[in-house]
């Protein structure tokens, strides 16, 4: 759907007489999710101070809340990485786009990282022709992570099936 998409011109949003390709609109979109993600890291950060001076009842309600969030900014994270996932089977996204992803990713070190990191690197090790020394690097800054033992068990184990797989293609 994308792909038949690319090429169609859209109007802006406010109205200017200008028009836009929907290809470069949909990447800036999701290039804006992607970076969305350390500015809700904070948001949740400064939630636990309001618990400490909230009532009882509104303590409770304040301690579910960034749990949800949490949860929903999670999911949403993962969906984009999966959207980009598939403009890059496309050839709607570029390799440099991918790779800085994926350092991204890599450099960031948080379990919904690194699980995108292994949805990303899954996609683009199948029928795609990498830098070698790019996937090089990956692979050893993931096999590094597994035997560090930091992580949970089932990051662990995604990390070391995203290896095998990657090794194997």
């Amino acid at each position: 759907m994308c792909s038949c998409l690319a090429t169609l011109i859209v109007p802006t949003a406010d109205d200017s007489p200008t028009k836009v390709n929907f290809h470069k609109l949909l990447l800036s979109r999701c290039q804006k999710e992607f970076q969305k993600e350390k500015v809700d890291d904070v948001a949740f950060e400064t939630k636990p101070k309001m618990l400490y001076s909230a009532a009882s009842t509104e303590r409770d309600r304040l301690q579910v809340e960034p749990e949800e969030a949490k949860d929903i900014t999670q999911k949403r994270f993962i969906g984009n990485i999966k959207l980009l996932c598939e403009l890059f089977k496309h050839k709607m996204l570029n390799d440099f786009i991918v790779h800085d992803c994926l350092d991204k990713l890599l450099r960031n070190n948080d379990e919904v990282a690194l699980e995108c990191l292994c949805i990303l690197l899954t996609t683009i090790s199948k029928g795609h022709t990498c830098d070698e020394t790019k996937m090089d690097h990956y692979l050893n800054s993931m096999e590094d992570i597994v035997t560090e033992g930091k992580t949970s068990s089932r990051i662990r184990y995604m990390l070391q099936d995203t290896i095998d797989l990657t090794l194997v293609h």
